[in-house]
């Protein structure tokens, strides 16, 4: 079961086998108390969780407009469908609205994210004008997003979650976070050349669908019973992120992508690279 691109709302959605992004990072800040520190483990064969927490960084009052307009864009969900590339009324309609949302960033910009909103807003204003999302596949705009998503977890103050995706599991997800405005940033520590990501899902109040029944499920009925969160993509050795305002409720990380990146072979998930934890 593959994740409907049409849910997937941030910067870089349409990017995500295409984009070349940073190298990894660490949170910075203080240890959150309100998370818990016991972190999850994946199920299946992957490996254990790390010992980590969530963090917070400390807030930058200047740029809190900032950090929660980037989050918007990040939470708009994006044009796309599960088969070839997104109807052009879509694409235009997801371009018009980020179009006055970047503006917005645009003048609020510190100066080191200037040059990669610049890449971004180019891309946004080609897509709307084309109706295609060639503009949001190139590597400029993947490397772009992925500045702003660093910049975001270093300085809006939001919690933080630093997460490790190795062959085949997620290493550091708490088995509880809290509620709020949350970065999130993956780091792919790949040792057979996989990319990774990591789809973030909720479960729909009353589902209690075990994790492996639940994901073997058709895709419509698995989206019957989960609302999408987020999404982040990470090739071999880089990081990436993705903002997300985080409410109450169920969790479910995986990993769809096939193994060595064949169609024909079984998703990651299938080999343990999926995780489950609550906010509250």
């Amino acid at each position: 079961m593959q994740p409907k691109k049409t849910s997937l709302g941030r910067w870089m959605a349409a990017a995500g086998t295409t984009i070349v992004l940073v190298t990894s990072l660490a949170a910075c800040g203080n240890s959150d108390e309100s998370a818990d520190t016991t972190t999850s483990v994946a199920v299946g064969t992957g490996g254990t969780g790390a010992q980590t927490s969530s963090t917070t960084t400390a807030p930058t009052a200047d740029f809190a407009n900032f950090c929660d307009t980037w989050l918007k864009i990040d939470s708009t969900p994006s044009p796309g469908g599960p088969d070839g590339p997104p109807p052009a009324d879509e694409v235009k309609k997801y371009a018009e609205t980020v179009k006055p949302l970047a503006a917005e960033l645009s003048a609020e910009a510190p100066p080191e994210l200037v040059a990669p909103l610049g890449t971004l807003t180019a891309a946004v204003d080609a897509a709307a004008e084309s109706g295609k999302t060639e503009s949001m596949e190139s590597e400029d705009f993947g490397k772009a997003s992925a500045v702003g998503e660093k910049w975001i977890h270093e300085n809006c103050g939001y919690q933080n979650l630093d997460i490790t995706a190795i062959d085949y599991a997620f290493e550091g997800i708490p088995l509880s976070v809290a509620t709020g405005k949350t970065s999130i940033q993956v780091t792919n520590h790949s040792t057979h050349h996989e990319m990774h990501e990591m789809i973030i899902l909720r479960r729909k109040p009353g589902v209690t669908d075990p994790i492996g029944s639940l994901l073997a499920l058709p895709e419509d009925q698995v989206f019957a019973k989960v609302d999408f969160v987020g999404a982040i993509f990470a090739p071999m050795g880089q990081s990436s992120g993705t903002a997300v305002d985080l409410v109450k409720g169920e969790y479910i990380a995986v990993c769809f992508l096939p193994v060595d990146g064949k169609d024909a072979n079984p998703p990651h998930f299938t080999k343990g690279m999926l995780a489950e934890f609550k906010v509250a």
